[in-house]
């Protein structure tokens, strides 16, 4: 999971950028869609490892990003959240 994300995180830096053509937009879209498949696969491996339920574990995900949002927005105000 470590490579998807590094690549995931690399992908979002570029696709924030201004200065990408229609062809390398379509291209980071088709790699990320791949990674984040995979990292899909793994988090529900992992969940059955665990005995967790992939839905629970996917609404903690929601409501603990909502947290940092906040978080974020309170110490970075009229800065993007991505």
């Amino acid at each position: 999971m470590v490579r998807q994300t590094a690549g995931l995180a690399d992908c979002l830096r570029n696709l924030s950028s201004q200065n990408r053509s229609e062809e390398e937009l379509a291209g980071y879209v088709a790699y990320m869609k791949t990674e984040l498949a995979d990292m899909i696969v793994l988090v529900n491996r992992f969940c059955d490892a665990l005995g967790l339920n992939p839905v629970e574990v996917a609404e903690l995900g929601w409501q603990r990003d909502e947290e940092k949002r906040k978080e974020w927005q309170r110490r970075h105000p009229g800065q993007h959240w991505v």
